[in-house]
C-alpha cells in the first residue's frame, strides 16, 4: 500500500524526507535505510529536465543552485529500489515526462505527486507574507492538470500547496479559507501544505477540519516543538535521521 494511504489505515503519521540537494551518495543512503526522497523536477531553457527549482528561486533565496544528479541518473539508481519518491512538479512542461518516469519505475505504490496550484494562491489577500512572484509564477500548475497526471499514474496520491497564507488568515472568519481549500481539492488530492511562514504547523483546528474532509496536512516535524496534533498527518523533515523507514 502507498505510504500516504497507509496513514489512514494505521492511524499513524509518517515523516517524509524533504531535500533540495540530491546526490548519488544521498540516494544510496536513502536506499540503504529504506526511506524516502523528493525530486524537484523542472525543465530548462532547452526543454531538458533537471532536479531543482527555477533559477529565479535561487536568486530570490540568495542561495547557490545545487549541483544535483541528473534526472536520468537518479531514476536509474532508484528504479530497482523500494524507495518512496515524491515527484515535485515545478512547471507544466514536465508532466508528460514525469508520467513516463513513474510508469518506468513501475512501483506506483511508492510514488506521489506534488505541485503548487493556482487554485490555492492567496496572494491577493496576503498580509505580511513574503511573496517572490518573479519565480513563483513559473511553478503554478492547474489542479485539473495534476489530477489528470495523477489518474494517468494509477491514481497515486497528490499533494497540493498553498501560497501566501498566514496563521491569522487561516483562523479568520471561522476558518473560511480552510473551507475554500476543501471545496477546491477534496476528492482530487490527498495532502495539503498550508505553507505558512517559517514552515509553522497550522492550528490544530485547521488540521482537524481537513482530516474530517478526507485530507491530510503536511507538517514540518522540526517545528512541532513538543506540540501534540492528536490526528494522523503527513510529516516532512529536512533531516534524514528523523524520516520514517518503510518495510
Amino acid at each position: 500500500m502507498n505510504p500516504v494511504r497507509s496513514i489512514w489505515q494505521t492511524g499513524n503519521p509518517i515523516t517524509f524526507f524533504h531535500t533540495r540537494v540530491v546526490t548519488e551518495d544521498l540516494l544510496r543512503q536513502v536506499i540503504n535505510e529504506g526511506k524516502s526522497i523528493e525530486l524537484d523536477i523542472s525543465s530548462g531553457a532547452n526543454g531538458s529536465l533537471y532536479i531543482g527549482h527555477h533559477k529565479l528561486f535561487y536568486e530570490f533565496e540568495q542561495i547557490p543552485k545545487p549541483k544535483n544528479i541528473s534526472v536520468e541518473g537518479a531514476i536509474e539508481i532508484l528504479s530497482n529500489s523500494d524507495v518512496f519518491i515524491k515527484f515535485d512538479c515545478k512547471d507544466k512542461n514536465v508532466l508528460a515526462r514525469v508520467e513516463k518516469i513513474i510508469k518506468k519505475i513501475g512501483r506506483r505504490d511508492r510514488c506521489m505527486l506534488h505541485a503548487f496550484v493556482p487554485e490555492l494562491d492567496f496572494t491577493s489577500c496576503a498580509a505580511g507574507v513574503a511573496v517572490g512572484l518573479q519565480w513563483q509564477q513559473h511553478e503554478y500548475i492547474p489542479l485539473d492538470d495534476m489530477v489528470k497526471l495523477k489518474k494517468g499514474c494509477a491514481d497515486i496520491p497528490l499533494q497540493v500547496s498553498c501560497r501566501a497564507l498566514s496563521k491569522a488568515q487561516v483562523l479568520k472568519d471561522k476558518l473560511a479559507i480552510v473551507d475554500e481549500i476543501i471545496r477546491s481539492v477534496r476528492k482530487k488530492a490527498e495532502v495539503v501544505n498550508f505553507n505558512l511562514p517559517d514552515n509553522e504547523p497550522p492550528p490544530n483546528i485547521a488540521i482537524s477540519k481537513l482530516y474530517n474532509a478526507g485530507l491530510l496536512t503536511e507538517i514540518r516535524v522540526e517545528n512541532l516543538i513538543g506540540r501534540e496534533i492528536g490526528l494522523p498527518y503527513f510529516g516532512v523533515s529536512d533531516y534524514l535521521e528523523r524520516v520514517s523507514a518503510f518495510p
